[in-house]
């Protein structure tokens, strides 16, 4: 296989000069991260891979915060997104036990970084620390609300990225069997991003908790039709 020898967008490659003397101390080489949950750093990362022909070949947005590691190799990691599994740059991202102190970092500099408290976030949710995740991700809603005049502005593919915070949090109230709040959470990620297969079931899953099976089956049918090949789907 050809691997993915560049940076996954500009857009990374702005956050990471910015914030790159904030990560933890380099790991050993041979301390893998294979089977390990990982949370992103940053938004914008695609996962990839280099063609035949020595040109990039992108394949998927990484859509979520947190993905398990698949394989790794000479600083990448191959995690999967909905139906592809492909790489990205290791260094886009961080073991969950790192990420809180990242964060934790990153807010103390700026406390109103919307996206350190999201992806903290989401490191919580990832350590079963659920009041504290959902305090996170209530901030980051409040300091970035899809109501303010930049977020229209930017249009809908900015939205689309603070869906996933939406999808977050309503997987937490399902954690928490609140599923009435979930199903809220995840109608608003459909409202922003009505093509992401994966809100649509975790929107199944609150359902069927509920018992409304219909609505179950129709969110798993939706998702399946966006994504055939996504196993979980079906």
């Amino acid at each position: 296989m050809f691997r993915l020898r560049y940076r996954s967008s500009v857009l990374s490659v702005v956050v990471l000069v910015g914030t790159a003397w904030l990560a933890p101390a380099s790991r050993a080489a041979d301390n893998s991260w294979i089977g390990q949950k990982v949370i992103l750093k940053h938004e914008g990362v695609k996962i990839g891979h280099t063609g035949p022909d020595g040109r990039p070949i992108y394949v998927a947005d990484l859509t979520d915060i947190a993905y398990t590691v698949l394989k790794e190799e000479d600083g990448w990691l191959q995690v999967r997104q909905g139906g592809a599994a492909d790489w990205f740059a290791k260094d886009s991202a961080l073991l969950v036990d790192d990420a809180i102190t990242y964060f934790d970092e990153r807010l103390r500099i700026n406390s109103r970084d919307a996206l350190a408290y999201a992806h903290r976030g989401r490191a919580w949710r990832e350590l079963g620390e659920l009041e504290r995740a959902l305090r996170d991700f209530d901030d980051a809603l409040a300091l970035s609300p899809l109501r303010f005049g930049w977020l229209r502005i930017r249009g809908a593919f900015y939205e689309e990225k603070h869906a996933a915070w939406f999808r977050n949090r309503g997987a937490l109230y399902e954690e928490m069997k609140d599923f009435d709040k979930a199903i809220r959470d995840y109608d608003e990620a459909l409202r922003i991003n009505p093509f992401d297969a994966l809100t649509y079931l975790d929107r199944g899953v609150a359902c069927k908790g509920k018992k409304p099976f219909d609505k179950a089956v129709a969110d798993y049918s939706e998702a399946i039709r966006i994504d055939p090949k996504w196993a979980d789907a079906h």
